[in-house]
C-alpha cells in the first residue's frame, strides 16, 4: 500500500455551463461609498452624560473604598486569610485607588472630548 500524500483534486461544479468558482468582475457587487460621519455627531448627549456621571461616581468610590473600614471588615474574605492579607497591603490599596483615579480621568477626558466635538 502506498501511504504517500496525494494531491486532492476536485472537479468544479458546472451551473448553466459556467464554472461556479470563478465569477467575472463585472458581475460582482460594487461597494457603496458612504459619506463620512464625525464621531461627535454619533454621540447622544444623554448617553454621554450618563457615562460621565457613572465613571465619576465609580472612580470616586474606587478611590475611597480601599481606605474605609468596609474594606477591612469584608466578610467574604474571612474564609480566605491569604487573600485578606494581600487585600490589606497598602500597595494593593494604592493600586486599587489608582484604578479609581484612571476612571475619574476617563470621565473628565470624555467631557472634554464631547465639548470639543460639539464646536
Amino acid at each position: 500500500m502506498d501511504f504517500s500524500p496525494q494531491p486532492i483534486t476536485r472537479e468544479p461544479e458546472e451551473q448553466d455551463g459556467k464554472d461556479s468558482l470563478s465569477t467575472p468582475a463585472a458581475e460582482l457587487p460594487q461597494p457603496v461609498a458612504l459619506a463620512p460621519v464625525s464621531a461627535g455627531r454619533l454621540r447622544h448627549p444623554l448617553l454621554t452624560g450618563l457615562f460621565v456621571v457613572l465613571t465619576l461616581y465609580l472612580g470616586g468610590l474606587v478611590i475611597m473604598l480601599p481606605w474605609r473600614d468596609a474594606w477591612a471588615q469584608n466578610t467574604l474574605l474571612d474564609a480566605y486569610p491569604a487573600i485578606r492579607a494581600i487585600a490589606m497591603n497598602n500597595f494593593v490599596r494604592g493600586l486599587v485607588s489608582g484604578v479609581g483615579a484612571l476612571d475619574l480621568w476617563v470621565g473628565i477626558a470624555e467631557v472634554i472630548q464631547y465639548r470639543r466635538s460639539r464646536r
